[in-house]
């Protein structure tokens, strides 16, 4: 119960959040003598394993740092890997984790809309609108999240449970619209798609159910646009900051050579000496343009690579980025004082290139097989199976066919598991779609940075790959 609460807490605000994590926490504390064998067993988990190694990695890393004090600050929020050890041994209640992570999306997205239409909650200045409560960022991740499960659920439920589903995959639409992010909108258009094409191929039975899903998912996202797309697009065009570069001064010889028909347009002429006279003495080096340019991310990405150059293997250091930014904008001696003033790019705005670049191709590639690890969960859970039940072979798409050839329609069934009990059919291709969601949303922001963004990709990944043998261990129940 307490984790379901905890999770419930986490889509809402960050005050909120931290008060479930740490309550989750005292409870993994006080109940040490009962999880023990649990944890025991989860360092048997590939998944457990190498999102430690990165976790561990990361942190050695601050040694060669320039910024260590810094880095230690973002490295911290690995602290939310604990999230893992704790919803372990109690992957048995994952209904009830679901249920609450449902549920603080929807109380976090509602909390969103009101904002957006009626001016409630009041926005605050380190928020930013279409956030509610939280901050726009992980709102927006969160409600590519709720998308990806709901949707999954349209397709698998009964016609009056699917309409509901529906109507909350469309409202978690309006809120990652909104939330004006790049990376979940693109993330949410991807799982669709990718989602749908995994189950086409993974369960031929399945082949209807993706086009549904592909197809009503594609909908709900171009319908929503429609309506709230425009704030997007001018959030994007606000991210494109140009820079003017300007050349040096043009020979007298050449000012002289000016046709008289340039000259002959008074208005014109005084307007180009306007423009001369705003326009800074001192070039802009490249170096400073990419740091100028720090809300697109294409210059931000391209910087950081450019340092992962200096040390390919074991990367610059965790933290290492922003001073290095910040000391090419305020030492640049192609700037002016003012063109120095406010530049700096902050961090890589990309788990991936961050991971790259302040910790090589060692820390990437631990970042890289930890996701090939959920991904390979996610395929193997997808796995056709056929059960035999009463004379009949039922398959997972929940059709049932007797030996006469004949064929009864059903409701999807349920799974048997022997550790977790009957999973239903919507629950891993849901799952697979959240992470999906998250993980390109990752190259978007630096969600590792953060604990509570951090929490938002882990928490479906741990569900996604529990425990699915009888020889794990669970929590004993009470």
């Amino acid at each position: 119960m307490v984790a379901t609460v905890a999770i419930l807490l986490q889509p809402i605000a960050n005050a909120p959040a931290n008060v479930g994590f740490v309550l989750l926490c005292i409870m993994g504390a006080l109940r040490v003598h009962r999880l023990w064998r649990a944890w025991a067993l989860m360092f048997r988990e590939w998944f457990w394993l190498l999102l430690v190694a990165w976790a561990a990695w990361t942190g050695i890393t601050l040694l060669w740092s320039e910024a260590p004090e810094y880095g230690l600050r973002q490295w911290s929020a690995f602290r939310a890997i604990l999230w893992v050890p704790l919803l372990w041994p109690v992957m048995d209640r994952w209904r009830w984790m679901v249920f609450g992570l449902l549920a603080g999306v929807a109380c976090g997205n509602a909390l969103q809309l009101s904002q957006y239409w009626w001016g409630w909650p009041k926005v605050r200045a380190d928020k930013g609108i279409g956030g509610g409560l939280h901050m726009y960022t992980y709102m927006g991740a969160w409600c590519a999240i709720a998308f990806a499960i709901w949707m999954m659920m349209a397709v698998s439920l009964p016609w009056r449970r699917a309409t509901i589903a529906v109507a909350l995959a469309s409202l978690a639409a309006i809120g990652l619209v909104i939330a004006s992010t790049r990376g979940v909108v693109i993330g949410a258009a991807l799982e669709v798609l990718v989602v749908a094409a995994v189950l086409a191929i993974r369960q031929r039975d399945w082949m209807r159910r993706a086009v549904v899903r592909a197809s009503v998912g594609t909908a709900i996202l171009c319908i929503v646009w429609m309506f709230v797309g425009e704030r997007v697009e001018r959030r994007f065009e606000a991210m494109m900051v140009e820079v003017r570069v300007v050349a040096s001064p043009a020979p007298l010889s050449a000012a002289k050579s000016t046709s008289a028909a340039d000259q002959a347009d008074a208005g014109d002429a005084s307007a180009t000496a306007t423009q001369r006279a705003s326009i800074p003495s001192a070039p802009i080096s490249e170096m400073a343009l990419r740091a100028r340019l720090a809300d697109s991310r294409f210059h931000v990405w391209d910087y950081s690579l450019l340092q992962w150059r200096e040390s390919p293997v074991v990367g610059i250091g965790f933290g290492s980025v922003l001073p290095r930014a910040k000391h090419a904008s305020e030492h640049d001696t192609m700037l002016t004082s003012e063109q120095r003033k406010g530049v700096s790019i902050g961090h890589p705005h990309s788990t991936w290139i961050q991971t790259l670049s302040e910790t090589g191709l060692v820390g990437f590639s631990l970042y890289a097989s930890w996701v090939l690890v959920i991904l390979a969960c996610a395929w193997s859970a997808l796995a056709p199976q056929t059960c035999f039940t009463a004379g009949h072979i039922t398959r997972q798409d929940g059709t049932r066919h007797a030996p006469g050839g004949t064929r009864e329609h059903r409701a999807p069934i349920e799974r048997a598991d022997p550790l977790t009990g009957p999973v239903p059919s919507w629950l891993d291709a849901g799952l697979l779609g959240a992470v999906i969601a998250f993980l390109v949303a990752a190259q978007f922001d630096c969600y590792q940075m953060n604990a509570t963004a951090f929490a938002i990709g882990l928490i479906p990944a741990a569900i996604l790959c529990r425990p699915r043998g009888a020889a794990q261990a669970t929590a004993p129940r009470r």
